[in-house]
C-alpha cells in the first residue's frame, strides 16, 4: 500500500553533483519505499528476467524520483542505477531525465561498474548533446573511469574533448590532471614496446600536470600528481625537474614507503650521474646513506657517491690533481666504501685512493697499488705497476728503479718484460741517457707487445730529434701515424709539419698540416695555421693563404696576431679587396705589435686613397711622418701635399711639399716644385713663387714649359721686373700655342711701349 505524499514544498536536495527543486519524501514513505525496492530485487535476481517488472513499477513519477535518488544518497548504488533504469523507460518525457541519465551513469560508477558507467555517459551525450548542467562533469567522470579501466587512449580523447568543448569548466584542473595521469599510465605502457612513443606521452603528460592549480586537487591527487610529473620528467631525463617534483613529493607525503622513498633517491642519483651533474648526484647518494643507512642500496650508493665527489672536485679545478684538503675528503669516503666489505668496487676504491695519494702522500699511495695489486683485478693492473715505478722516481729512487728493472729484464720471467721495457725508456729518459732509451724502445718495437706502441712511437720520434736524426724522426713519425691511436696526433702532426719544412717537402708539409687541422687537437692550431699560410703564399695559393690567414684570426692564440694581420692584408691588396685589407690594417694597428707599423700606415694610407676617404687617408699619412721610418716619406709627403691641395689647405701643402723638396727625393720634384709655384702665387708669396718657377725651369724641365713661362712672366710684370718679364713673355711666344694669344700679345705691347720703345 502507498501513503499519501505530504504537501510538495521546495527545499535543496541534498543530491550532491546539482541543486533542483525535489518533492519532501516522509521517512514512513523512504522506509517503504526501500523495503519494497529491496523485495523487488530479490525477485528480479532471483528470476533473472531483466525484462520482468521494474522495481519500482505503480510509483508516480515524483516517487520514483524521489526514490532513485533516495537510493542513490543511501549509497544503494546498484539499486539507484535499476531504478535510474526503470525510470527512464517508464517515464519517457519526463523533465528529469537529463539528472536521471547522469544520475543512473554516477551510480554505476560509484558501485563498481565502470565500463557500465561509461556506457550511461555515453547514453547521456547521445541524448542531451548539448547538455549544459551535467554533460561537462559526464564527460570528466567517463575520461576518469577510462583512465581507471586501463583505456588511457580513450581517456585522453575524452578529457581533450571535454577541455575543447568546455574551455570554462570548473573541472578544468581535474581533467587535466586526469588527462596527466592517462598519459603518464599510456608512456609506461608503452616503454618496453615502442620507447619513442613512450616519450611523447610522457612528455604529454608533464604539460598537462604542469597547467594544474595544484591547490584545486585532494591531497592524494596532488601527491600522486608530483609522483607522475616526477617520473614522467625522469625518463624524459630532465632529471631537476624530475628533482623538483619528487622533493616535494618526498616531502609533502605521509604514506611513502620507506623503500619507494629509497628507489625514488636512488633514482635521481643514478640520473644525475648519467647527466654528468655529478655534484647533485652526489648529494642524492649522501641522503641514501644518510636516511637508509642500512638498505642495499647504501653499499653501491657509498661507493658511488665517492665517485661523484670525485668527479666535481675534477669538474671544478679542471683538473685531476686536487689538493691535499680534498684529497682528504675523498680518501674518507673511499674508505667508509671499503668498510663495508663489499668485493664489487674494492679493486676501483684502492685504485682511485692510490692516484689521489700519489701526489701528496706517496708512501700511502704505493700501499694503496699494492692492495689493489693484491686482488684479482686486472683492469689496472698495468698502469699501476707504471704508477709505482713513478713513484719510486717520484722519491729519488731512479738508479733503484732502473736497477730492479734491468735485474727483472734478466730473468726469465716475461709477464711484465713489455712494461719494464717500456718503463725502463722513461727512467733513462728521465736520466738523460737518451741512447739507451732509443736501443730499450727500439728493442720494444721488435716485440709482439702492442700495448705501448703508440706511447713507444711518439717518444722515439723526439729522442731522434734530440739526436738530430730527422730522417729517422720522420719514418718514426709517419709510422705512429699509419695506427690507430689518436692520443698523440695532433702532437706529432705538428713536429712531422716541421721535419718536412725543414726537409724542403713544403707539399708533404702542407698535407700535414692540414691534416692536423682536422684533428680535435688545439693545442698548435695557432702555430699550425701560421706556418701553413706561409706555405700557401710560396705554393701561390693565395686564396687558401687569405683564409687559413682568416682561421688563424678567429681563434684565441695571439702569438703571430701582428705578422698574420700585416701579410692578410698584402693578400687582401692582391686580391683587389681594399675594404677588407683596410679593415686588416686598422686591425693590425690596434695590436701592440710595432714591427710593421710603418709599411702598414703608408699601404692603408693609399687604401684609403683608393676607397676615397681622403680624410682617413691624412691621418695616416701624418701617423707615418710622425715615425722614425723613412722608407716612404717622399712617395707620403708627394700624396699627402695633394690631398690638403684638394682639401685647400694651402699652407698645409706648402708645408709638406717644402719638407719634399728640402729631401733628396728626386721622383715627383719637378711636379712639387710646379704645384708649389702656383700655391706660392695663390697664397701671395710672389717672390717665393718666383724663385720656385726659376728653379723649375732651370732645372731642365720638359713637361709645363710654357704655362710655368707664363706664370711667370705674369709675376715679373706684378713685382715690377719689366725686362725679366719681356724676356720671359718673349719665349712663351715662341711656342706655337700662344703665337697667336692676344692676351699675351697686349701684354707685351704695354710692356714695350713703357719700356723699350714705341718702335718695339
Amino acid at each position: 500500500m502507498i501513503h499519501n505524499l505530504k504537501t510538495q514544498i521546495t527545499t535543496n536536495c541534498p543530491f550532491k553533483f546539482v541543486k533542483i527543486t525535489c518533492p519532501k519524501v516522509s521517512p514512513t514513505l523512504r522506509f517503504w519505499s526501500i523495503f519494497s525496492l529491496l523485495i523487488s530485487l530479490f525477485f528480479y535476481l532471483v528470476t533473472g528476467t531483466a525484462s520482468a517488472q521494474c522495481l519500482t513499477s505503480g510509483l508516480t513519477e515524483d516517487e520514483q524520483l524521489a526514490m532513485t535518488k533516495g537510493l542513490f544518497e543511501d549509497e544503494l548504488f546498484s539499486a539507484s542505477s535499476e531504478s535510474s533504469k526503470c525510470f527512464l523507460e517508464e517515464f519517457k518525457d519526463s523533465a528529469a531525465r537529463e539528472e536521471i541519465f547522469f544520475l543512473k551513469a554516477e551510480a554505476l560508477r560509484k558501485g563498481g561498474d565502470l565500463q557500465g558507467a561509461i556506457k550511461a555517459y555515453d547514453e547521456l551525450k547521445n541524448n542531451f548533446p548539448s547538455s549544459k548542467t551535467y554533460l561537462d562533469n559526464s564527460m570528466l567522470q567517463k575520461g576518469i573511469s577510462l583512465a581507471l579501466t586501463r583505456n588511457y587512449t580513450a581517456s585522453i580523447r575524452t578529457l581533450k574533448l571535454l577541455l575543447l568543448d568546455f574551455p570554462t569548466t570548473k573541472y578544468r584542473d581535474e581533467a587535466l590532471y586526469w588527462l596527466g595521469y592517462a598519459a603518464s599510465f599510456q608512456a609506461e605502457s608503452l616503454r618496453k614496446k615502442n620507447n619513442k612513443d613512450a616519450l611523447l606521452f610522457y612528455q604529454e603528460s608533464t604539460l598537462h600536470f604542469v597547467k594544474v592549480e595544484p591547490e584545486l586537487l585532494n591531497l592524494k591527487q596532488q601527491q600522486e600528481r608530483l609522483h607522475l610529473m616526477g617520473r614522467s620528467w625522469w625518463f624524459l631525463k630532465d632529471f631537476t625537474k624530475a628533482e623538483e617534483a619528487w622533493s616535494q613529493y618526498l616531502k609533502n607525503s605521509k604514506s611513502i614507503k620507506p623503500e619507494q622513498a629509497l628507489n625514488l633517491k636512488y633514482q635521481l642519483a643514478t640520473g644525475f650521474q648519467q647527466e654528468k651533474n655529478y655534484k647533485k648526484a652526489e648529494r642524492w647518494f649522501t641522503r641514501i646513506l644518510t636516511k637508509h643507512p642500512d638498505s642495499k642500496l647504501a653499499v653501491v650508493s657509498a661507493f658511488l657517491r665517492a665517485e661523484m665527489a670525485y668527479a666535481v672536485s675534477v669538474q671544478e679545478t679542471k683538473t685531476e690533481s686536487l689538493d691535499s684538503k680534498a684529497v682528504s675528503v675523498l680518501i674518507k669516503h673511499y674508505k667508509l666504501y671499503l668498510n663495508k666489505n663489499d668485493n664489487k668496487y674494492q679493486a676501483l676504491a684502492y685504485y682511485r685512493i692510490g692516484v689521489l695519494q700519489q701526489p701528496h702522500r706517496p708512501n700511502e699511495a704505493i700501499h694503496a697499488f699494492q692492495k689493489y695489486l693484491g686482488t684479482k683485478d686486472k683492469t689496472y693492473a698495468a698502469e699501476v705497476h707504471y704508477r709505482l715505478g713513478y713513484l719510486f722516481f717520484n722519491t729519488k729512487q731512479q738508479k733503484k728503479a732502473v736497477q730492479i728493472f734491468e735485474k727483472y729484464l734478466r730473468t726469465k720471467d716475461k709477464t711484465y718484460t713489455n712494461e719494464v721495457l717500456y718503463q725502463l725508456g722513461f727512467l733513462y729518459i728521465g736520466t738523460k741517457q737518451q741512447q739507451k732509451a732509443v736501443q730499450i724502445f727500439e728493442k720494444y718495437l721488435r716485440t709482439k707487445d702492442k700495448t705501448y706502441t703508440n706511447e713507444v712511437l711518439y717518444q722515439l720520434g723526439f729522442l731522434y730529434i734530440e739526436s738530430k736524426r730527422p730522417k729517422k724522426a720522420i719514418q718514426i713519425f709517419e709510422k705512429y701515424l699509419r695506427t690507430k691511436d689518436k692520443i698523440y696526433e695532433g702532437e706529432v702532426l705538428y713536429q712531422l709539419g716541421f721535419l718536412y719544412i725543414e726537409a724542403k717537402q713544403q707539399k708533404k708539409a702542407v698535407q700535414i698540416f692540414e691534416e692536423y687541422l682536422s684533428t680535435k687537437d688545439k693545442t698548435y692550431e695557432g702555430e699550425v695555421l701560421y706556418q701553413l699560410g706561409f706555405l700557401y703564399i710560396e705554393a701561390k695559393q693565395q686564396k687558401k693563404a687569405v683564409q687559413i690567414f682568416e682561421n688563424y684570426l678567429s681563434t684565441k692564440d695571439k702569438t703571430y696576431e701582428g705578422e698574420v694581420l700585416y701579410q692578410l692584408g698584402f693578400l687582401y691588396i692582391e686580391a683587389k679587396q681594399q675594404k677588407k685589407a683596410i679593415e686588416i690594417f686598422e686591425n693590425y694597428l690596434r695590436t701592440k705589435d710595432k714591427t710593421y707599423v710603418g709599411e702598414v700606415l703608408f699601404r692603408l694610407g693609399y687604401l684609403y686613397l683608393e676607397t676615397k676617404q681622403a680624410e682617413n687617408a691624412v691621418d695616416s699619412f701624418k701617423k707615418y711622418l710622425s715615425l722614425k721610418d723613412k722608407t716612404h716619406v717622399g712617395e707620403v709627403q708627394y700624396q699627402l701635399g695633394f690631398l690638403f691641395t684638394e682639401r685647400k689647405q694651402q699652407k698645409k701643402a706648402i708645408k709638406i711639399f717644402e719638407n719634399y723638396l728640402a729631401g733628396d727625393n728626386e721622383k715627383h720634384r719637378e711636379e712639387i716644385q710646379l704645384r708649389l709655384g702656383y700655391l706660392y702665387a695663390e697664397n701671395k708669396q710672389q717672390k717665393k713663387a718666383i724663385k720656385i718657377f726659376e728653379n723649375y725651369l732651370a732645372g731642365g724641365a720638359v713637361g709645363h714649359v710654357a704655362e710655368t713661362q707664363l706664370s711667370l712672366g705674369s709675376l715679373y710684370v706684378k713685382n715690377k721686373k719689366p725686362f725679366l718679364a719681356i724676356a720671359m713673355l718673349e719665349q712663351v711666344l715662341l711656342h706655337p700655342d700662344y703665337q697667336k694669344n692676344n692676351d699675351l700679345l697686349q701684354t707685351l705691347l704695354v710692356l714695350y711701349r713703357e719700356n723699350v720703345s714705341e718702335e718695339k
